[in-house]
């Protein structure tokens, strides 16, 4: 409150659409806890940054708050207009002039996509590999027995659509 006047701090949505929507949202809430942000799964609390939704009746029940980073399997035309990020599979990208601007894809077998990860090497329980995004070249290890590959690809890609630096995004992994 300032001044008697009640300021209201509007948070940030990310929407997965996916079929790993309640692992992927456990993650990336974990990954933004670790980087100092208050985080929320299908709820808003008080003083939180952002708010992990795992359905599109969120977009309509918190109070006007729309998804503006969006993880889908399968993007329609009619999403693209929607949201300001969309991340997805580089191999179900949508192709036209504004899918290009607001598309971010991920892939681990094809090296066009913005994020991609390659070099993957498993020795026991861990699992080495590069991931690759916006230039960028940075290792990563990981437990395996606690996230997959394909986890770490998926979750990285979102945060940084959503604005969360990569540097600060693999610290989570290789703590």
């Amino acid at each position: 409150m300032t001044n008697g006047v009640k300021t209201v701090k509007y948070p940030r949505m990310i929407l997965l659409n996916c079929g790993e929507a309640d692992r992927l949202s456990e993650i990336i809430s974990d990954i933004l806890k670790f980087c100092s942000y208050n985080a929320s799964v299908d709820g808003l609390e008080e003083n939180t940054d952002y708010i992990i939704s795992k359905s599109y009746d969120d977009i309509i029940d918190n109070d006007g708050i729309i998804a503006d980073t969006v993880l889908s399997d399968c993007v329609e035309e009619n999403e693209i207009l929607r949201f300001r990020r969309i991340v997805t599979p580089y191999e179900k990208a949508a192709e036209s002039e504004e899918s290009e601007k607001k598309l971010l894809t991920y892939s681990a077998e094809n090296y066009s996509a913005d994020v991609t990860c390659r070099n993957i090497s498993t020795q026991g329980d861990s699992t080495v590999f590069d991931i690759l995004s916006g230039g960028i070249l940075s290792r990563v290890r990981i437990n395996s027995s606690i996230y997959s590959v394909s986890e770490v690809l998926i979750c990285t890609s979102v945060l940084i659509a959503a604005g969360i630096p990569l540097a600060a995004i693999l610290s989570f992994f290789n703590k």
